[in-house]
């Protein structure tokens, strides 16, 4: 698990972990992480999040805002 850079200081991921076609993400007070995949969330949405995490920065706000809550 690579830690989240959380450059604005208010999100609640705290880790994630990139592979080809998924990101998987670690939430505080949550011990499984949430995998996301291109199969169950589309190819262009886990691009986005891999570079959000990679910036350290939107991650948190981009699954509350794009994510149905059933893959979440």
């Amino acid at each position: 698990m690579e830690k989240y850079s959380n450059l604005k200081k208010g999100s609640k991921i705290i880790g994630y972990e990139l592979g080809s076609d998924y990101i998987k993400v670690w939430m505080k007070e949550e011990i499984d992480p949430h995998t996301f995949t291109n199969v169950l969330n589309g190819q262009d949405r886990v691009e986005m999040m891999k570079k959000m995490a990679k910036d350290g920065h939107g991650l948190h706000r981009y699954i509350k805002r794009n994510i149905s809550i059933d893959s979440y």
